[in-house]
């Protein structure tokens, strides 16, 4: 398994996205193949390595762990609102018509608001999961801009 692994690594850092496109497993040699264990998948697994090797040497696989750490740290900075993301962009669940004293907002990205202060408002439409922009406020604490909305300030509760 180790020298599996270290053959896959070793090629992955001397190849170019062309190598890969060009399926990994066929740039082996048949000994390669061999003790790889290679030669004992079937087309299909063979097929789907070539596919997960592409797609690691285009960077798309490491994109993805990096808009996965970027969320987390968005969700930590969330925490602690001193410290917290500028701007946190997102959309709101469901359909707003406006808010009264103690309206909870939820998040697609899994966050849930309240509302912070007794202000209300109501609108003769209404808006279904429209666009949210968080902003961290001076004084701490955000203000959230719902898409069609006034600028409301709020305060996180998950």
């Amino acid at each position: 398994m180790k020298s599996t692994l270290l053959l896959l690594a070793t090629f992955l850092i001397g190849s170019t996205p062309a190598l890969a496109a060009d399926t990994f497993t066929k740039a082996l040699t048949e000994a390669e193949r061999r003790e790889a264990g290679l030669d004992r998948l079937s087309n299909a697994q063979r097929a789907r390595l070539d596919n997960l090797v592409e797609r690691y040497t285009s960077g798309e696989v490491n994109r993805g762990v990096t808009e996965a750490l970027e969320i987390k740290q968005d969700q930590e900075a969330l925490e602690n609102p001193r410290k917290g993301p500028k701007l946190v962009a997102t959309r709101l669940i469901g359909e707003l018509t406006g808010w009264n004293a103690g309206t909870v907002f939820r998040l697609e990205n899994g966050q849930v608001w309240r509302l912070a202060n007794a202000e209300s408002f109501s609108s003769f439409s209404s808006v279904t999961n429209p666009k949210v922009e968080l902003k961290r406020a001076r004084i701490g604490g955000y203000w959230m801009h719902i898409e069609g909305f006034p600028p409301v300030r709020v305060k996180r509760i998950e």
